[in-house]
């Protein structure tokens, strides 16, 4: 007995919405999440996710009360979820590569304050502006080390088609 009991023609249909939303979460992680303060990438995640692991709770035999099938379930789903996220990681990182390299612009920033980022790590960034095309953008990058300082211009290389994306070269002391 499955987890979740409804008919096979609807298990068909609520597994072709879940692979839309499988290809909604990649597109949102991948292509739109290079935004200042983007959330894109951890909800496109949790999209594809929470879909990937509907199927097997639509298609196999598992029952809430059996422990040792449960457990036999979890973990190959915790596996493939870490797979997932190194996966889109690195497809994120070869689509901001291919798009610098493609439309590559080279402009010049300046560092205008500096954030800390919620949660435990309380991880600190330097917030930087630039204009592209009389449109200002905002973005932020960890700040390790304090490499970053007040009003330090940055030279940047940015994508023509997307100036959301971005790669900074270096630093103008």
């Amino acid at each position: 007995m499955s987890v979740i009991k409804i008919s096979k023609g609807k298990k068909i249909c609520v597994s072709l919405l879940s692979l839309l939303f499988i290809f909604l979460g990649y597109y949102l992680a991948v292509y739109k999440s290079f935004g200042y303060k983007s959330y894109n990438f951890i909800i496109g995640c949790v999209i594809m996710n929470l879909s990937i692991g509907l199927f097997p709770m639509l298609w196999l035999n598992i029952s809430l009360e059996d422990r040792s099938r449960r457990n036999l379930y979890v973990f190959p789903m915790v596996v493939i979820s870490m797979l997932i996220l190194l996966l889109i990681y690195f497809k994120q990182q070869e689509v901001l590569e291919e798009e610098i390299k493609s439309y590559g612009l080279t402009t010049y920033g300046k560092v205008i304050g500096f954030e800390v980022g919620f949660g435990r790590s309380r991880t600190k960034y330097a917030t930087f502006t630039y204009t592209f095309e009389n449109k200002q953008y905002i973005h932020r990058i960890k700040n390790y080390n304090k490499q970053y300082h007040l009003n330090q211009s940055l030279t940047l290389l940015i994508s023509k088609r997307n100036p959301e994306i971005f790669k900074i070269m270096g630093t103008n002391e």
